[in-house]
C-alpha cells in the first residue's frame, strides 16, 4: 500500500473496494458561504461562489467532492440536519428502495446531469461500452 495516495487514487480505489493509505474525506457537506471566505481569504463568496467553495475544499484537504452543492442565495444557510434524515427515512422504506434509487442514477437522463457518476460508471465499467 502506498505512503500517499493522490485524492483521485484514494476515491478510486474506495469505490471499488480496494485498500488504501486513509479513508478519503469527500466535500460537498459545508454550505455556508463566510466558512469557504474565511478558509479562502476570499471578500465575497458570491463574487464567484463555484470557484471559492472548490477552492475551500481544496485547502481543506478533500479528496473528491460527489456533489457540489451551494447556498442558494446570500442569507441562507443550508445543512443536513435531522429534517433531511427523517425525510430520507418516509422515502425509503426497506433496503429495496435504496438499491432501486441507486440502480435509477444509472439512468442517461440522471448521468448526464452528475458527471461524478458518470465518471465512477465509466470507471466501473458499468455503462455499455465501457472499458
Amino acid at each position: 500500500m502506498p505512503d500517499k495516495m493522490s485524492g483521485i487514487e484514494r476515491s478510486s480505489k474506495i469505490l471499488s473496494f480496494q485498500r488504501t493509505d486513509r479513508v478519503p474525506i469527500l466535500g460537498e457537506w459545508i454550505l455556508h458561504p463566510k466558512f469557504f471566505q474565511e478558509v479562502t481569504g476570499a471578500n465575497n463568496f458570491w463574487d464567484s461562489p463555484r470557484k471559492i467553495a472548490i477552492e475551500g475544499y481544496r485547502k481543506l484537504g478533500t479528496d473528491a467532492i460527489v456533489a457540489l452543492a451551494l447556498p442558494y442565495g446570500h442569507q441562507e444557510f443550508r445543512s443536513y440536519d435531522m429534517h433531511g434524515f427523517l425525510g430520507n427515512m418516509k422515502k425509503y422504506k426497506s433496503p429495496e428502495d435504496i438499491i432501486e434509487y441507486i440502480k435509477n442514477l444509472l439512468l442517461p437522463e440522471i448521468l448526464g446531469k452528475n458527471l461524478f457518476y458518470l465518471e465512477v460508471c465509466l470507471y466501473q465499467g458499468l455503462l455499455p461500452g465501457a472499458a
